[in-house]
């Protein structure tokens, strides 16, 4: 994949920032996994002498892959000469495409460290010795508290590179592909000529009626697991399986009242973009993306196709809760059966009816308790709840305190700020 050289660019910005100002070197590496060539100055020299050929930047690919897998760093050590790294991965499109890398930087006894690791190990004769030597001194001695406060500034510097959003949605594409994974590993019985199990369609399709995204991502993962084993993990075949999969799933959200040319002009837009996914990893992350957009569309249509019953529900509470009205009263005001009226209440509320209205006479009780002329019963009437043992249990509840207690430390602050 061509990388982005807006990215490169600022890669390389980044790395001689870092290395100016903590005095350590840092590269911006593109090249991980290829020519078995070192960075630094001093290992090159040291493998021209002994003769020896690191496969370093192999080790690097390592360390990009290990740091995205980590949260975004990775320190290591050199297998040949245990002098210390660290890196931070640079990310475009949603690939790690190579990484920051600092280091050497030595955190034992330098003058011991060149004698015995580096000459004595292997045989270096004083003129070679001389011209290492001179390279060697360049490399920064420092602890290793050191090393971990430099390995979490080029973290750092790696989040601003990349935008912490891009790390984050590479971390959760590498969560759904071991999701998915363990789905077909628990399943080991399954092969290429499983037959394609519908019936999690249907499940599937009744988390975003409902609109839970949470149980909908984990059902596609097992949804993607099988389009991947009946379709022998054929890339245009899963493409195929996935465009029938987004049908599907449109006209269900169409079915809960989703306006028709909205999907319909979507779902163009969303076949160009399984056509453009190059690989299984891809497509898997972007159809969970989608997966959530529908099951908000379903929210969002059940909220705006009840808010002219809600906003005249809400208007008889507001104005009514503190006289002691039911979930009957509101349902028969706006000419809706109770239990029906309940659900489009939690589904466009957040909560359900009585929750609502507990916390709207809590939040008056509250008010009135300020007031020293009213009792307890009279509090607990004025708010709308039927006796004074009700109030107390559900005021204590609301609250962690009882109606007592929340009185007597309002009016100790009170008298505190008159004084």
């Amino acid at each position: 994949m061509a990388i982005n050289q807006d990215t490169v660019r600022r890669a390389m910005e980044y790395a001689a920032i870092f290395s100016v100002s903590t005095g350590v070197q840092c590269f911006a590496d593109f090249n991980a996994g290829g020519a078995d060539d070192a960075v630094s100055p001093f290992c090159t020299c040291l493998h021209k002498t002994t003769g020896t050929s690191t496969p370093c930047r192999k080790l690097f690919g390592y360390a990009a892959g290990q740091a995205e897998r980590f949260g975004g760093q990775y320190i290591f050590m050199c297998p040949d000469y245990n002098m210390c790294h660290f890196a931070a991965p640079v990310i475009d499109s949603g690939l790690t495409v190579g990484l920051l890398l600092c280091g050497p930087v030595l955190m034992t006894d330098r003058d011991d460290f060149f004698t015995e690791d580096v000459c004595r190990r292997h045989g270096i004769s004083p003129e070679d010795a001389d011209a290492l030597e001179r390279l060697f001194s360049g490399i920064p001695q420092i602890t290793p508290e050191r090393v971990r406060c430099l390995a979490d500034a080029l973290t750092i510097f790696s989040d601003e590179l990349n935008g912490v959003g891009q790390l984050d949605e590479r971390q959760k594409m590498l969560k759904q592909q071991a999701d998915i994974s363990n789905y077909i590993h628990m399943n080991k019985e399954f092969d290429s000529g499983h037959p394609y199990q519908f019936d999690r369609e249907s499940e599937l399709i009744g988390c975003i009626e409902r609109g839970d995204s949470a149980e909908a991502r984990r059902l596609l993962n097992i949804v993607l697991a099988n389009i991947y084993l009946s379709s022998g993990n054929r890339l245009d075949s899963i493409k195929a399986r996935v465009t029938e999969l987004i049908v599907l799933l449109s006209r269900s959200v169409i079915n809960c009242g989703a306006d028709p040319d909205l999907i319909f002009g979507m779902n163009y837009q969303y076949m160009r973009e399984i056509n453009a996914c190059v690989d299984v990893e891809q497509l898997s992350l972007w159809l969970s993306r989608v997966i959530n957009r529908f099951c908000d569309d379903v929210v969002e249509t059940r909220v705006t196709r009840h808010s002219g019953i809600l906003s005249l529900a809400l208007g008889f509470i507001n104005s009514g809760f503190m006289l002691g009205i039911t979930l009957k009263d509101v349902a028969a005001h706006v000419h809706l059966a109770p239990t029906y009226f309940c659900r489009i209440f939690k589904e466009g509320m957040g909560l359900s009816f009585s929750e609502y209205l507990i916390r709207l006479r809590v939040d008056l009780a509250k008010k009135l308790l300020v007031s020293p002329e009213l009792s307890l019963v009279d509090v607990a009437s004025l708010s709308g709840f039927c006796d004074q043992s009700y109030f107390s249990k559900v005021f204590k509840l609301q609250t962690g305190t009882t109606p007592k207690k929340y009185r007597q430390e309002k009016m100790r602050i009170i008298r505190e700020e008159k004084q």
